[in-house]
């Protein structure tokens, strides 16, 4: 799944992105399989938090979509699944200093920042 979503990423036109995207899943998903070791010594609760904050995370996201009026794209379109990463991560190299061509074309199209 790691390499076809990399692919995805790649694909999209700007090759930092979909590094800096396909990178952060690659290391995400590792860790990921250091989390059943770690949680076997610290117990039960390390899940239990992991779950909980997970849940509440969801929770947050529908909220700010009832208040937005719009629902999350991923409701019609599971491409929506894939493109929250690259956002996430985008906004992360932007506020770095990096993609300035694309900030500078999202807010000729957009409109500036607030």
């Amino acid at each position: 799944m790691w390499a076809l979503t990399s692919v995805w990423y790649l694909s999209r036109g700007d090759v930092l992105l979909g590094v800096a995207t396909s990178v952060v899943n690659g290391v995400l998903i590792a860790a990921a399989h250091e989390v059943p070791p770690l949680a076997q010594d610290m117990g039960l609760a390390v899940w239990q938090a992991g779950l909980g904050l997970f849940f509440i995370g969801w929770v947050i996201q529908f909220i700010g979509h009832y208040f937005e009026g719009k629902k999350p794209a991923f409701v019609d379109d599971l491409v929506g699944l894939l493109v929250g990463p690259m956002f996430v991560v985008g906004e992360v190299l932007m506020w770095v200093g990096l993609l300035q061509r694309m900030h500078m074309d999202i807010e000729r199209q957009a409109g500036p920042t607030r």
